[in-house]
């Protein structure tokens, strides 16, 4: 021991003197738990990137049928928006008394385009015209091919 070291540790209890093999072995100890935490630290920022790159967003819409007064006022804004031909609705909306209701007023039931997993409008198109964005899932009709056949 050197001098003074055993008059401090006489005079505090609480210092404990560590030889050379205990120092490499905590020494270890340290490293080891550092070279772990920045493996998981460069897994998880590599696991980070490629979930933020190559994450699809899914869209919907959700239409509130008891707020619904069927004014169809839905439908007319899809037909102008899709350019429809007379008598084609992408948008339906059905008024029916489905059960008795206490206010016995219609339940108006809107039916869109539900951009389908896997949308059976795309297989039947005779002309190709309808076919789903792979970034988003949108279902989207190209209007200079589609016939109007829907």
């Amino acid at each position: 021991m050197q001098p003074g070291v055993k008059e401090t540790l006489e005079r505090d209890p609480s210092l404990t003197v560590t030889d050379r093999r205990e120092m490499l072995g905590l020494l270890g100890k340290w490293l080891g738990g550092a070279l772990i935490g920045a493996t998981v630290w460069k897994a998880g920022e590599a696991l980070a990137a490629t979930t933020s790159t190559q994450r699809k967003h899914r869209y919907g819409m959700v239409i509130d049928t008891r707020r619904c007064v069927g004014c169809r006022a839905c439908m007319v804004a899809c037909k102008a928006e899709n350019k429809t031909p007379p008598g084609v609705f992408y948008t339906v909306v059905f008024d029916q008394l489905i059960e008795p209701r206490i206010d016995d007023k219609p339940l108006f039931m809107t039916k869109p385009c539900f951009h389908c997993g896997h949308p059976p409008c795309v297989d039947v198109c005779p002309v190709s015209a309808t076919f789903k964005r792979e970034q988003d899932g949108i279902v989207v009709v190209d209007y200079d091919r589609c016939i109007g056949c829907r």
